[in-house]
């Protein structure tokens, strides 16, 4: 890599580390459809989670099983109690507890129950519901008294993490509900604030989407409830590898969004849909994703919901990098040949990108000695001087940019790599071989970024130096920088550092052979 390319390289990389741990700017909300006064929220907010009297009926807990997960119900609301994912767990190797995307300590509102901000309907999230149905992947609820009876559904499908939320109100008086909402609450795997030893981490953060566009507020921003908004969309509360998300069956439908807290961070999304008056039936239709980041997953569950994915302003490049990624995994089986295998056709495919970065370094050190004379000879005419190294490019045919350019096109595409190696939930605790046993997470050890350090020193001596000393002692230094770095980035990222590095020393070594025979074939004729 030439030296001056290396450099940007560094200070690129160093930008991008800043700007995981640091320095990222903070959440601009965007402009709200409708504003409602915050007093007024609170109020309501406070009427709803601190209902009358079924606040003391505690439910029956309701297991059901899925070869993804096991969902904990709760008769209480008819709300989710807890979620365990099967395939993803917390602690130590020899000790692994499931991933519970549910808090264990719920408020009164739970995930999945029923909300209204109607005075008549705000006993919603506590009714005492009845399982009728546990079956074929049918779980169904029913509550009844003298003015209303609700029907709630829970349909599941088979290798999916997404399942169907069906609720049937049957009213038998005039007050009717003006809106009817499914509440969400922060998923429990704990983000953490990107720091200088973690920057790969990421807050827990609420993401609400509408127009084709993806809004994500830090669930630690829902300390005050925000100003409500209506939009045609979801909404989901995600941390760096998970997801909680409730999608209504039509994109076309308006819903309302707003988030509170009143010691648990909520998210509830409302249909703003004319409801009837009296004995009539309103069957309101959603679905709910409760499940890890998966592309696929993802996709199949439609509605845009693999925006949830945050790959930065690269996302065009990593999603197919991403899906090259799985489909090496499909064959192999080991994401750390797969990352092996992606990077190897990356350099593949930049390769005469590269030839022609190394041709033209080798160019401008040939022409070195006389840069060095028209620097001596016109170094009180900067207008001559510049007159004459540009005659002198074009004599040699060489561009001073030729070096740097072809090496800069990579760049998007190294970036990308970097947010699909540190932010995919394929890579948690995927195993590579020995000691590295999670590619998510840094190095135990850190042998891979120290051998990476040292193989940037050894690239450094093989290349071509057209820099002045000031600039060597720089580079001297960067080795060293970018080890540090690299130090407690994932094991994932270090390992495709450490190949891609392997690679460029053969393909220099190479160059350098090739170079060397052709000028003596030069010089004997």
């Amino acid at each position: 890599m030439e030296k001056r390319t290396l450099l940007a390289f560094i200070l690129c990389l160093g930008i991008l580390y800043l700007w995981q741990s640091a320095i990222r700017p903070p959440h601009k909300e965007k402009e709200k459809t409708e504003t409602v006064k915050k007093q007024e929220v609170v109020s309501k907010i406070e009427e709803t989670i601190n209902p009358p009297s079924e606040e003391a009926f505690k439910g029956e807990d309701v297991e059901f099983r899925h070869p993804l997960f096991t969902a904990v119900f709760s008769t209480k609301g008819a709300s989710l109690k807890s979620f365990s994912l099967v395939k993803y767990n917390v602690g130590s190797r020899k000790n692994p507890l499931p991933i519970n995307l549910i808090a264990e300590e719920q408020g009164i509102s739970m995930p999945l129950s029923l909300y209204s901000t109607d005075p008549d309907w705000q006993k919603l999230p506590v009714l005492p519901f009845k399982v009728v149905k546990n079956e074929n992947n049918i779980l169904e609820f029913i509550f009844e008294d003298s003015k209303k009876t609700i029907i709630k559904r829970f349909l599941f499908t088979k290798e999916r993490y997404e399942f169907e939320i069906e609720t049937v109100i049957k009213t038998k008086s005039k007050n009717s509900p003006s809106n009817i909402g499914l509440i969400l609450s922060d998923v429990t795997t704990s983000g953490q604030k990107p720091s200088m030893f973690n920057p790969g981490a990421q807050e827990n953060m609420m993401v609400t989407y509408s127009s084709g566009k993806a809004e994500r507020i830090p669930a630690k921003d829902l300390s005050a409830p925000i100003v409500q908004k209506k939009l045609y969309g979801w909404i989901a509360f995600d941390s760096k590898y998970f997801l909680t998300a409730i999608i209504p069956e039509s994109d076309n439908e308006p819903v309302e969004i707003r988030g509170m807290i009143a010691g648990e961070k909520l998210a509830i999304l409302s249909y703003l849909q004319a409801f009837p008056e009296k004995n009539a039936e309103i069957v309101l239709k959603a679905k709910a994703y409760f499940g890890p980041k998966l592309l696929k997953q993802l996709e199949i569950a439609g509605h845009d919901l693999n925006k949830a994915i945050d790959l930065g302003w690269f996302g065009i490049f990593a999603i197919p990098l991403l899906k090259l990624l799985n489909l090496f995994y499909r064959y192999f089986h080991n994401y750390g040949i797969a990352i092996i295998l992606l990077t190897i056709l990356i350099k593949l495919l930049f390769y005469p990108l590269s030839q022609k970065s190394l041709k033209s370094m080798r160019e401008m050190q040939r022409i070195q000695p006389q840069i060095q004379a028209i620097k001596d000879q016109h170094k009180e005419d900067k207008e001559r001087l510049n007159k004459e190294m540009i005659n002198l490019m074009k004599t040699n045919n060489v561009s001073p940019m030729g070096g740097c350019l072809p090496l800069l096109f990579q760049m998007p595409i190294f970036f990308a790599l970097y947010r699909v190696l540190y932010s995919s939930v394929e890579l948690f605790h995927a195993p590579f071989f020995g000691w590295i046993h999670d590619l998510s997470s840094k190095d135990p050890y850190f042998i891979t970024p120290i051998a990476m350090g040292l193989l940037m020193v050894v690239q450094q001596k093989m290349t071509p130096s057209t820099m002045d000393p000031i600039q060597k002692k720089m580079m001297v230094m960067m080795p060293i920088v970018f080890t540090f770095l690299m130090l407690f980035l994932p094991a994932g990222l270090n390992l495709y550092m450490l190949v891609n590095s392997i690679l460029t020393i053969l393909q220099q070594y190479l160059f350098n052979k090739t170079d060397s025979i052709s000028r003596k074939v030069n010089i004997r004729t």
